[in-house]
């Protein structure tokens, strides 16, 4: 059980949250790219779940002829898609989640309450 506050925390609970909800779900561990990697460990703690997921694979449909399934589950297709990728065609994804990401946030109706939204996304871009 954790505290009601986050700030009442422990380092060790805060891994633990970050491990179980992200990191594990979203199959990090796997990834061959490392800019990757990290670029979707924030995308799932920032937006989060099948939403989140979502925005990963649409942005691989827009850059690769060889669409996968839009499910919004982070399963062996979408990391194996994504781990197929090299060079450009990697550059090109990371630079696709971030306009993804964009379009998320614009699509908010509170978007102007988090501003710091877009200059996250945006440190992601190559």
């Amino acid at each position: 059980m954790y505290p009601s506050k986050v700030k009442d925390l422990t380092q060790e609970q805060v891994d633990n949250i970050y491990c179980q909800e992200f990191y594990k779900p979203n199959h990090i561990e796997t990834f061959n790219d490392n800019h990757i990697a990290e670029h979707i460990f924030d995308v799932g703690v920032n937006i989060g779940g099948s939403e989140g997921t979502n925005i990963i694979q649409n942005a691989y449909n827009d850059i690769n002829a060889q669409n996968i399934g839009i499910d919004g589950k982070f399963g062996t297709e979408t990391v194996s898609a994504i781990n197929q990728l090299q060079n450009d065609d990697l550059l090109r994804l990371n630079n696709q989640m971030v306009n993804r990401r964009y379009k998320y946030y614009d699509s908010l109706k509170d978007k102007n309450k988090y501003p710091g939204w877009y200059t996250r996304a945006k440190s992601f871009r190559y």
